[in-house]
């Protein structure tokens, strides 16, 4: 459970950030907890990066300048999978499914000092794709490392969007007390059931009660959810 604490203490910090540079300052030690040394965050286009600046980066200056010159976005696997996958993937786990053009991108950032990674996807409701990949020395974690760094990427995203005025236009209904208690569960790593249990309703409902806040917050994954009703302020943590 400590590993979602720490997620959680983030996303407070993350909360409070005036800035997009005091944002990404904010991020970094948690990052570097994962052995993650540089990231990067944006929004998509189907075919990949969008060419307008809406994006950050931290990655070494000599491996952006040539992941660019190249034109990588059209072979990287943290572009290619993010493109139609909405769960968070490691580096390691993607290489071995891409062909010899994605295979080379990843072998080549190793002499960067990327030798593995962890991307989140993040699909907005509207269809917009974005992601945070971050890489470095590590290339291994657990289960509750990757859904406790799952949560802060995606956090870290929508406030990413919020600061570089990317926020998609959607009016959003104010979510039932039933929905938030919901999100205010998972958002403290409990599972459906265990929800079920401590509210006295059925699985199936708390299951109900969370697609209908994804549905009113536009979002396509229940981590998204939870951040994004956390950077609304429908819950707190």
């Amino acid at each position: 459970m400590r590993v979602i604490e720490s997620a959680l203490d983030v996303i407070e910090d993350l909360a409070g950030a005036p800035s997009l540079e005091a944002l990404t300052e904010r991020f970094d030690p948690f990052l570097r907890s994962y052995g993650l040394t540089a990231f990067s965050a944006g929004v998509m286009a189907r075919g990949g990066l969008s060419a307008e600046p809406i994006h950050i980066t931290t990655w070494p200056a000599d491996w952006a300048a040539h992941w660019a010159e190249n034109g990588y976005w059209t072979a990287d696997p943290t572009v290619t999978f993010t493109l139609n996958n909405s769960r968070p993937f490691t580096w390691s786990e993607v290489t071995p499914l891409s062909g010899p053009s994605g295979r080379r991108v990843m072998q080549e950032a190793t002499a960067f000092g990327l030798r593995g990674g962890i991307t989140v996807p993040v699909h907005g409701g509207t269809g917009r794709i974005g992601n945070v990949s971050a890489g470095g020395e590590a290339d291994s974690w657990s289960a509750d490392a990757l859904a406790a760094f799952r949560l802060a990427a995606t956090y870290f995203h929508g406030r990413f969007c919020e600061l570089a005025g990317l926020e998609e236009p959607l009016a959003v209904p104010r979510l039932s007390p039933r929905e938030k208690e919901c999100l205010s569960w998972l958002a403290a790593g409990k599972s459906a059931w265990d929800i079920s249990v401590i509210l006295g309703i059925g699985e199936h409902t708390v299951r109900d009660y969370v697609r209908s806040a994804m549905r009113k917050l536009g979002c396509v994954t229940q981590t998204q959810a939870v951040c994004e009703a956390l950077r609304r302020g429908e819950i707190v943590l």
